[in-house]
């Protein structure tokens, strides 16, 4: 399942999608996923693919936590996402996981679950919660929406999204290739 528009850009009406689709690959399973995006906020999209990828890895590299909560730096996320180093990726964090975290995915009969050997239909936010733990005092800076490189981010996967992971449906990316 494709959660993530990837256009880079989306219109700022663009405050929810839906899809589904059938197929005779997955035993007549019919997909259903749609998306809602907070009050004011448009759907995930673009970097926030990026970001939730390296928040994948970030998340393995911490050896898969029972809790679902990893410690990462700024910078440490964005080499794990592949992004670019620099101001507009560091700009790019807070909004992406704000996006990541108030956007609601609802998914009906197709989120498989092996220990179950069957699809389930759940509402994810695919990010439970978020913040911002400064090593360091904050430097002054001209844009405070914007995450300094040092910063370290405390974020808490969903349990279904880390359950998945775990269980070997999302894989990392081996970064040196």
């Amino acid at each position: 399942l494709s959660l993530v528009l990837a256009a880079s850009r989306v219109p700022e009406t663009l405050t929810s999608w839906e899809r589904s689709w059938s197929s005779a690959d997955h035993m007549g399973v019919t997909v259903r996923v749609r998306c809602v995006a907070s009050a004011n906020d448009v759907v995930p999209h673009g970097v926030d693919n990026d970001i939730l990828f390296g928040l994948t890895n970030a998340y393995i590299a911490a050896n898969c936590p029972p809790d679902n909560t990893i410690q990462v730096t700024a910078y440490t996320l964005l080499v794990y996402a592949a992004l670019p180093i620099g101001g507009h990726s560091y700009a790019s964090l807070k909004p992406s996981l704000t996006r990541l975290r108030n956007s609601t995915f609802t998914i009906e009969d197709s989120w498989y679950d092996r220990s179950e050997e069957a699809y389930q239909s759940l509402s994810t936010s695919l990010i439970q919660n978020w913040k911002v733990i400064e090593r360091r005092k904050a430097r002054s800076t001209s844009d405070e929406d914007t995450v300094q490189s040092d910063a370290l981010l405390q974020v808490t996967l969903d349990p279904d999204l880390a359950r998945s992971i775990r269980l070997g449906y999302i894989r990392p990316v081996d970064l040196n290739i």
